[in-house]
């Protein structure tokens, strides 16, 4: 019995001392954690400058300051579609101090107005390639603001897209994605308080009637799978295209030479009453599930462009009365005028 105690005895203090070592360790490494650390932070880079200007440099090798006439077809096309790729893996950002604005800022002072330079009288192939750097330009998020925008139609950014369109050969995907560039493009007019008389080589007649006649595309490829967040983002790609028809009108409308305006309804019409049957078929199935503001963003929009049609069409029936009645009275004038 006396070694058993004596046991017992030596087994209570190892543990003691293990609990005593133990708690030791637990309080040198509460010491450790719990120090001060002097050494000031590092400054956080207002607008990330590092990958920023890291980004800058890239573009700089991807597209030197030379005029692309000097490059082969081939070797032109390869370094849009690089630039194409580094825009699509490093997007422009959405919070305002974490944003690549020096690359942007290159983008929109050099790169940009260096390939529609260079593009303008180019191939097919060449267009199709500078339209879609720009279709991927405005899916990074480089041309988000109206300011944006507003640049890049000034500096004819959508005229490869309206080549594209012209293209025979450019497929259903690339064609849709380039009416969807200017429509983009179009919201610019939000930057002006009167956005008339500003850009109209973009408000071309012809080339609007180019882009008007492929707008169908967009209904297209909408299928019929969606869920409610697709229908949630689709209503307001109509709700622009809507909204594109409309500030044609008004741009051409407000022109001096306005009353000269001609314009044919019957195009406009598949597209209004797809973008209504489609409206019908999802929001019947959806709409419930999307926000009211969405869905009424669009109806509004459709009753306003009814509005402006049905206003454009009354004028024109207007005018060709008083242009009967003028002819009327002229001849009335000429007979009375005339011999007895």
């Amino acid at each position: 019995s006396s070694s058993r105690g004596a046991t017992r005895s030596r087994v209570v203090d190892d543990q003691g001392q293990n609990c005593a070592g133990d708690a030791m360790d637990r309080d040198a490494a509460t010491d450790e954690s719990t120090t001060v650390d002097s050494t000031p932070p590092p400054k956080r880079a207002r607008h990330a400058e590092g990958a920023d200007n890291d980004a800058t440099t890239d573009l700089c090798n991807l597209l030197p300051d030379l005029p692309l006439a000097h490059l082969d077809e081939l070797e032109v096309i390869r370094r849009l579609e690089d630039i194409a790729r580094v825009l699509r893996d490093r997007p422009f950002g959405l919070r305002p101090l974490q944003c690549r604005w020096s690359w942007k800022r290159h983008l929109h002072s050099r790169t940009l107005p260096t390939v529609v330079a260079a593009t303008t009288s180019a191939t097919p192939s060449c267009l199709r390639a500078a339209a879609d750097l720009v279709d991927q330009v405005i899916c990074s998020g480089y041309a988000f603001t109206a300011f944006d925008r507003c640049k890049l139609v000034a500096m004819g950014a959508w005229k490869p897209a309206i080549a594209v369109l012209n293209d025979g050969s450019s497929a259903s995907a690339r064609k849709a994605a380039a009416v969807r560039t200017y429509i983009y493009l179009a919201e610019h007019v939000s930057f002006y308080d009167d956005f008339s008389g500003h850009h109209s080589d973009f408000w071309d007649r012809e080339a609007f009637t180019v882009v008007l006649r492929h707008m169908q595309f967009m209904l297209e490829d909408v299928p019929e799978t969606i869920e409610a967040d697709e229908w949630e983002l689709i209503c307001p790609e109509f709700e622009a295209a809507l909204k594109t028809i409309g500030c044609f009108m008004i741009f051409w409308i407000n022109e001096k030479t306005g009353s000269n305006f001609d314009f044919d309804v019957s195009l406009v019409m598949p597209l209004m009453n797809g973008i209504l049957e489609r409206a019908s078929k999802f929001d019947e199935r959806l709409g419930l599930q999307i926000s009211t503001k969405v869905r009424g963003d669009l109806l509004e929009e459709m009753v306003r462009i009814s509005g402006v049609l049905t206003q454009y069409v009354l004028n024109k029936f207007e005018d060709m009365g008083n242009r009967r009645l003028r002819g009327r009275a002229e001849e009335e004038a000429k007979k009375a005028g005339g011999p007895a």
